[in-house]
């Protein structure tokens, strides 16, 4: 059963607790989604918090039918609240993220390319978000794609769109094809 179907099953019910996501085959835990009277209370995956866990795990349930969902019904505590979101706000919010991951794969760069950090844009350019720093950072250490997605602790999808807004700014430039 994907996600979006629990999470309409929970609101119906007013579902107070937590949704363990597990791998179908191992068991391994892999994150949660929390709820509290129906509504979405917070996420988590891997290595990620909040909206961007839960966007995360909306996006590999749609990749994926490796994941088992297993609610537990246990008491939320406010303070662990950030914002409560409605289950069809999120399947908006989630379905607009996975567009934009697709559609992100499409203009990512070959693994094959070697970048470089453009000089003008470190004097003259705007400044780049955490996760844009973090890249053009890895870049001047090693400027092979194929390493960077290994060196960055951040899903995919996020380091092919930092490395896109990257290269629309001038930040980056290809050095060659290996």
């Amino acid at each position: 059963m994907s996600l979006i179907r629990i999470l309409e099953e929970n609101a119906n019910f007013n579902f107070t607790g937590i949704i363990n996501i597990l791998d179908q085959k191992t068991r391994q835990f892999l994150g949660s989604v929390s709820m509290s009277d129906g509504k979405i209370a917070g996420g988590k995956w891997k290595e990620l918090m909040g909206m961007s866990a839960l966007i995360e795990i909306a996006y590999n349930d749609q990749i994926s039918d490796n994941l088992k969902f297993v609610n537990e019904p246990e008491v939320i505590h406010v303070a662990d609240i950030a914002k409560l979101i409605g289950v069809q706000d999120f399947k908006k919010m989630a379905s607009e993220a996975y567009q934009k991951i697709l559609s992100s794969q499409k203009l990512a760069p070959p693994k094959g390319l070697r970048l470089i950090v453009d000089a003008e844009f470190i004097i003259n350019g705007e400044d780049p978000s955490a996760l844009e720093f973090k890249v053009l950072k890895q870049i001047t250490d090693d400027p092979k794609v194929e390493t960077l997605y290994e060196h960055i602790k951040a899903p995919k999808h996020q380091v092919d769109m930092a490395l896109i807004r990257l290269r629309k700014n001038r930040a980056i430039k290809v050095l060659s094809n290996k």
